[in-house]
């Protein structure tokens, strides 16, 4: 059974590979959001589970999906690795993709992060929107502002957990897992990761 279904999914992978990420991201994303509603901020056994808030998480997981799949894509074409490389000069290109990474891409996904569901909040707010942006947003204050606010709350401490995180993740994955399955690592390794960023985003 389980080999089938890895099967159907390597299948998916192949002939619609940005779908699958995109859908699988979603899945993962929301997951790591109702992991954070019912466990890690749940407060009382009457703080009830906010379907509207997982829908938000899913819908931004799917469009993260794409940008996964061309980020690894990119690294594919400024670090490759030759077929027949060495194990010394694959591990070499395995850690300049994870230095690159940590200094461009995790500044800019973590940025995207507070700034889509910042802006989600701000325009549509529900049960599970922090009180600071309800805050602001009630007293008037711009989008830009509530989104200056929540980066420079959050931005830095976020990064810095990041990269104590995610470079021994990525370089046993970029250097052990096929590409097609590497951004599939990457969402389940993020369901504790996105509990993380839900945790900060609701706080």
């Amino acid at each position: 059974m389980f080999k089938r279904l890895i099967h159907g999914y390597s299948q998916l992978l192949i002939e619609h590979p940005v779908k699958t990420k995109s859908v699988t991201c979603g899945v993962i994303t929301s997951l790591g959001d109702a992991i954070t509603q019912n466990i890690v901020n749940k407060t009382s056994s009457s703080d009830n589970h906010s379907l509207i808030r997982s829908c938000k998480m899913f819908a931004y997981g799917c469009f993260l999906g794409p940008i996964i799949h061309n980020w690894l894509k990119l690294l594919e074409v400024v670090f490759p690795i030759a077929h027949n490389a060495t194990t010394r000069q694959k591990f070499i290109t395995t850690l300049k993709r994870v230095g690159f990474e940590i200094t461009i891409y995790s500044p800019f996904i973590t940025s995207f992060f507070y700034s889509v569901n910042t802006t989600i909040d701000y325009y549509y707010p529900d049960e599970k929107t922090p009180d600071f942006i309800n805050e602001q947003r009630l007293r008037g204050d711009s989008l830009v502002s509530v989104l200056k606010s929540k980066i420079e709350r959050d931005l830095v401490d976020t990064y810095s957990v990041s990269v104590r995180f995610w470079p021994f993740v990525q370089t046993l994955n970029y250097f052990f897992t096929p590409l097609i399955y590497r951004p599939l690592v990457i969402n389940f390794i993020s369901v504790g990761w996105n509990a993380f960023l839900c945790s900060k985003q609701q706080q």
